[in-house]
């Protein structure tokens, strides 16, 4: 039998990509993270966003679907230069139909201005690192949000218009209770954002949580 023919539209849709772009800078470092991550220094974060601009513009243009800017903490830079970013991302990897554009951010960092720029710009979905809402729990993971954060960034983000949010938990925090678990996930739920990621707390080595663990 002969092979079947593609129409045109369906081999572009085969070249899409999907782009990661790692920010490896935070405000702070959270004790359990084991991500390639560094704490947030001008200089260094801007020779690192002048290297991958040039990156960007040595690739081939070819269409992506999807951008994602994960890290460290993407929100550490301005929100200006995140727009920046985004505009080289979607020049050089165009897709006719618009781009997926998520951004990772920690929820203390943002402003309602910076949500409204991240809308103007083109993300078009929120992964807040929002961990626990529990007050003890929260500071046990090196955080520094609070319950009033996450709902200020929820809201905020409805309002400059970005169409889906999702929220990251951890569970199996140390000191952790079945039932602080089950009001983090109760509150989560009741923000009625578009996605709820959970996972369980791993301990890495070469991080505090495993210096800790081992002066046990």
């Amino acid at each position: 039998m002969p092979a079947p023919v593609r129409s045109e539209s369906s081999r572009r849709k085969i070249k899409l990509l999907g782009i990661y772009v790692h920010l490896p800078f935070c405000p702070y470092i959270c004790p359990y993270c084991d991500f390639a991550k560094w704490p947030y220094k001008r200089s260094l974060a801007g020779r690192y966003l002048e290297a991958l601009h040039c990156e960007i513009e040595n690739e081939p243009a070819v269409g992506a679907s999807s951008i994602f800017f994960g890290g460290g903490t993407p929100n550490t830079y301005e929100a200006g230069e995140l727009r920046d970013l985004i505009e080289r991302l979607t020049r050089r990897f165009p897709n006719p139909s618009g781009h997926e554009v998520t951004i990772e951010m920690n929820p203390d960092l943002a402003s309602r201005a910076d949500l409204t720029t991240y809308r103007e710009a083109g993300v078009t979905r929120l992964s807040i690192g929002v961990q626990s809402f529990d007050e003890r729990e929260i500071r046990t993971l090196g955080r520094r949000h609070t319950q009033a954060d996450v709902e200020r960034v929820v809201t905020g983000a409805r309002e400059a218009g970005i169409p889906s949010l999702s929220l990251d938990l951890i569970f199996a925090v140390p000191g952790q209770t079945p039932q602080s678990w089950r009001d983090t996930l109760r509150t989560a739920i009741a923000l009625e954002v578009d996605h709820i990621s959970t996972y369980g707390l791993t301990v890495e080595e070469g991080t505090p949580y495993a210096v800790w663990r081992e002066r046990e």
